[in-house]
Order: structure tokens, then C-alpha cells, then sequence
């Protein structure tokens, strides 16, 4: 059994269980090309699985982030799931700071 994360809000989410590995990696490459997050990683028994032969145009493994794959800076925010998502967050944080735009 495979499991899938991906970070949101700075934690580790779980996206599904997956009996098959090429499920899994499709599962959480899909996640986060249609979300804001970036990265995902696949755990089996609690260990992260490698993505050898997994990952496609676009994504690396990451540096810091040992067994997380993250999606390449100039790949991200192109689909319309991320463009909302992100102009949402825009918008929460001018109303949390009170600074509001005001259009005549």
C-alpha cells in the first residue's frame, strides 16, 4: 500500500492510498498541478518510496526536503485551479491587514 502527501499550509496532508506506485506518483503529481502546493512525497510502511521512472517534465526531487518532489518554479501557477487559489489568498490577507481597495 502506498500512501500520498502533499503539503498544505506547511504540513503534510494525506491525498489517498494507493495499491499501485504509478497511482500514487500520478495521484500527487496531479494534486499539485492543479493546486498552490508544490510538493508531495509517496510513503510506503511509514518509509518514503523513491520516484525513480515516476517523475515527468516538470518536477525534481527535492534538496532540502529528503524523498519530497516538488514542482519546478516554471511549471507552477498555470492552470486556473492555481490562479485562484492564489488571488483568493490575495485577497483574505489585504482584508486581514485592513487594507482594502477602494475602486470610483
Amino acid at each position: 500500500m502506498f500512501v500520498t502527501k502533499a503539503k498544505v499550509k506547511g504540513k503534510f496532508v494525506t491525498l489517498g492510498t494507493f495499491s499501485n506506485l504509478g497511482q500514487a506518483f500520478n495521484r500527487g503529481k496531479q494534486f499539485v498541478e492543479n493546486t498552490a502546493s508544490a510538493t508531495f512525497k509517496v510513503e510506503s510502511g511509514g518509509t518514503t518510496v523513491k520516484p525513480q521512472g515516476f517523475l515527468g517534465r516538470g518536477f525534481a526531487p527535492s534538496k532540502s526536503n529528503k524523498g519530497a518532489i516538488i514542482q519546478q518554479r516554471s511549471f507552477r501557477i498555470q492552470t486556473q485551479g492555481e490562479k485562484i487559489e492564489i488571488s483568493s489568498k490575495g485577497r483574505l490577507f489585504k482584508k486581514r491587514k485592513g487594507v482594502f481597495v477602494v475602486r470610483l
